[in-house]
């Protein structure tokens, strides 16, 4: 009769060994397959959330009603209405004094949330004349933003 064995004198793992090994290599799989998934879930969910504020967003507008420059006080005066379908905050006014020179000003009541149709008043710190002043909500940053000119001792919005 001829002998089948492939490796004479030697003898394979216990079945116990082998279902122990398998065992193993399936939970190490499965932990690496589940912090993939988590990690994966978590990006796909802030993409989502992104996406759904961008949305929002378009329906946000606001408009600047007056700008008024006190020079006696040097302060600048600005009133903002909410004229989007978003509620707006954490306003800013950027003050140009060339057309590549500015500073940014938060007005201390810049939180102060306006709803659709609500008036805000901002003031803020402006000692040099303007060329010109945009005013933005950090809600709505691209699209919440009115830009006035000061032409003749006086803004144009």
């Amino acid at each position: 009769m001829v002998e089948l064995l492939a490796f004479p004198g030697r003898k394979g793992i216990s079945p116990l060994i082998a279902a122990v090994l398998l065992i193993a290599f399936t939970i190490t799989v499965a932990a690496v397959l589940a912090t993939w998934a988590s990690s994966f879930v978590k990006t796909q969910t802030q993409t989502i959330e992104q996406s759904a504020e961008q949305t929002e967003c378009t329906k946000a507008n606001l408009r600047v009603e007056e700008a008024e420059w006190d020079q006696a006080n040097s302060q600048l005066n600005v009133l903002v209405l909410n004229i989007g379908d978003v509620e707006l905050s954490k306003f800013k006014i950027y003050i140009f004094t060339s057309a590549t020179q500015f500073t940014e000003e938060t007005p201390s009541n810049s939180d102060d949330v306006l709803a659709k149709g609500d008036y805000g008043s901002f003031s803020v710190p402006m000692s040099s004349e303007p060329v010109k002043i945009q005013v933005i909500s950090d809600t709505c940053p691209v699209e919440a933003k009115y830009t006035c000119t000061y032409v003749s001792g006086r803004f144009i919005c």
